[in-house]
């Protein structure tokens, strides 16, 4: 049994009232849509959420959906394997999911005739959850911000003489090169099609 909470103890994050506007704008163009799919990618990109008829949506950028927290974590067969402890171990508790702007669109071709927008979920706390593929993948305005941070943790993590590689994206390799100053750079390995993919890193011995 999954812990709920009633209704946000924070703000509603800024972003919802541009999401709440993009719905209005459809609903009034579309009279025609029955329900609202609110939508949420695990870390085996399946789709997880809620449908819920159009009269009741309004709430998604009022209150939020509270959906637990466990939701971004299940395998491929939707189970929940506990991990890190987290779901059955800790409660699995809900957290609150908001409209994402820019993700609403109608569904083409099916039926019951619905619209479908992305959410992003939050703890109780009001911060992101840390699960979150979308917050994983988003590497800053710049595309960095993963490697800043590795370039603070890996000194502290790497054994003496301990490797680390990383994976680069295209024209990466001069950026992220000097963000580790602290390691040795062994090599960078270049992919079957010549680009440079792979930083090979090394703590000192």
């Amino acid at each position: 049994m999954n812990k709920p909470i009633a209704t946000p103890v924070f703000s509603r994050p800024a972003f919802v009232e541009a999401a709440r506007k993009e719905f209005e704008a459809l609903i009034a163009g579309r009279c025609d849509l029955e329900f609202v799919d609110a939508l949420l990618v695990d870390l085996c990109g399946a789709l997880r959420g809620k449908r819920m008829p159009v009269s009741d949506a309004a709430k998604l950028f009022e209150s939020g959906m509270q959906i637990p927290l466990s939701v971004y974590l299940m395998d491929t067969r939707g189970e929940m394997t506990n991990p890190f402890g987290r779901g059955f171990g800790d409660g699995d508790p809900d957290g609150t999911a908001w409209p994402i702007p820019g993700t609403l669109s109608p569904v083409w071709g099916e039926t019951p005739k619905r619209a479908q927008l992305l959410m992003t979920l939050h703890d109780a706390h009001g911060a992101p959850c840390d699960a979150e593929p979308r917050a994983a993948l988003d590497g800053g305005a710049d595309g960095l911000d993963a490697y800043r941070a590795l370039a603070g943790l890996l000194p502290r993590l790497l054994k003496p003489g301990g490797i680390a590689l990383l994976e680069l994206g295209l024209g990466q390799v001069e950026r992220v090169e000097p963000l580790f100053q602290s390691l040795t750079v062994v090599r960078v390995a270049p992919d079957l099609a010549g680009i440079s993919r792979v930083l090979v890193l090394q703590a000192s011995k």
